[in-house]
């Protein structure tokens, strides 16, 4: 279902969902984030692939929480000393919070990647300009494809026995003449690329687009729940509802009404598309069978 939205709303849905809570001082809403975050990484990925990145994200975490009370000494709650410097409480607290939302923004860009395919960043930048979804396009297609020459010349070069595998100035030589095997292949390629597409009319009249994606009402939907979410949830950043002090001592707002309803919002909010996919896939419900793309 997730697959089938337009572009744009795609995009501003991911980005409001994970990067309003990384305005926000306060570790519960980064929480929040960080559960929502992996909640939608089960639209898309087995479980069994989700539990491989833990143990990375883990170590992100000690790594980021640990790497702040080390350089970092503000904080009166003093643990233990290092070399003579201290290593506070509240330091350590505020690399594990900084870690939180680090990490929740990255889980909910992994799911934004996956969804938001080669295709659908090409409309976006088509919407800008034409030549630059073009120079997109074209990057996207040079650069994998350079590489696997590269590869593909390196190995008949070891096939056919000019290939150095001996001290590191003859391993420099052979690196040399594949990269100038390859200089001179990428140029007459460029050529050839620039000639097929002056004969293909390209620059003549002006471009135009053929847009698979259309904007229906679910995209309208998403793109107004949205903008009203940002509006909510910005507005109680302004008023300091979710205001989170780490120095010298840990202050924090109390989870008044104001904080409990905005959390709440965003529970409903980042948890809006899955729920919807995941009843979808195991019920058929909300099955569109007048618009498929």
């Amino acid at each position: 279902m997730i697959d089938r939205l337009h572009p744009l709303s795609i995009l501003i849905y991911f980005l409001s969902a994970s990067l309003i809570p990384a305005f926000s001082r306060n570790p519960v809403l980064h929480t929040l984030c960080l559960i929502t975050g992996f909640l939608m990484l089960f639209t898309w990925a087995d479980a069994g692939k989700i539990l491989k990145r833990v143990p990375v994200f883990l170590l992100f975490f000690l790594i980021i929480s640990l790497f702040n009370p080390f350089f970092y000494h503000n904080g009166n709650t003093v643990l233990f000393y290092v070399a003579g410097r201290r290593f506070s409480l509240e330091a350590l607290l505020f690399g594990a919070d900084s870690a939180l939302i680090v990490i929740g923004v990255s889980v909910w860009f992994i799911s934004l990647s996956h969804y938001m395919t080669g295709d659908k960043v090409l409309l976006l930048f088509g919407v800008l300009s034409t030549k630059l979804a073009t120079i997109v396009s074209l990057i996207m297609r040079i650069i994998p494809h350079y590489a696997s020459y590269i590869n593909a010349y390196r190995k008949q070069q070891k096939l056919m026995g000019i290939y150095g595998e001996g001290t590191f100035l003859e391993r420099l030589r052979a690196e040399a003449k594949i990269f100038a095997g390859f200089l001179t292949w990428s140029l007459e390629h460029s050529m050839t690329t620039a000639d097929s597409m002056t004969s293909r009319g390209y620059g003549v009249a002006k471009r135009k687009s053929y847009r698979i994606y259309r904007i229906r009402q679910i995209d309208i939907l998403i793109m107004i729940t949205s903008v009203i979410f940002i509006l909510l949830l910005g507005l109680s950043l302004i008023r300091g509802t979710f205001e989170t002090n780490y120095y010298p001592v840990i202050v924090m707002q109390p989870q008044g009404r104001e904080a409990i309803l905005s959390e709440s919002v965003y529970i409903i909010y980042s948890l809006f598309l899955t729920v919807k996919h995941l009843i979808k896939v195991n019920y058929g419900f909300f099955e569109n069978k007048q618009s498929k793309i």
